[in-house]
């Protein structure tokens, strides 16, 4: 898994007047929602693995409007998912 981009995000989000807010998706289902709701996050940038978790919990994700997801392997075909995904 590649970390760089993922440490541009954590970078760049303060260039653009947002905050950065890391989630922890192993957590019980709820911990995250409540976060995510609570912080009232707008967009979320997810790594393609942990869609699957993700979906697990969108049903209770009200504030967050595009998934923007980091694919590492364009080779693959990227899972198939319900979200609405920037990519």
């Amino acid at each position: 898994m590649e970390y760089s981009s993922a440490y541009e995000g954590v970078f760049v989000t303060p260039t653009v007047g947002s905050v950065f807010h890391p989630s922890n998706f192993r957590y019980s289902r709820n911990h995250p929602i409540y976060t995510i709701n609570h912080a009232k996050d707008k967009v979320m940038f997810v790594d393609e693995d942990l869609i699957p978790k993700l979906e697990n919990v969108r049903d209770g994700l009200n504030t967050i409007k595009p998934y923007i997801v980091r694919v590492y392997d364009f080779s693959v075909d990227m899972l198939e998912t319900s979200l609405v995904v920037l990519s």
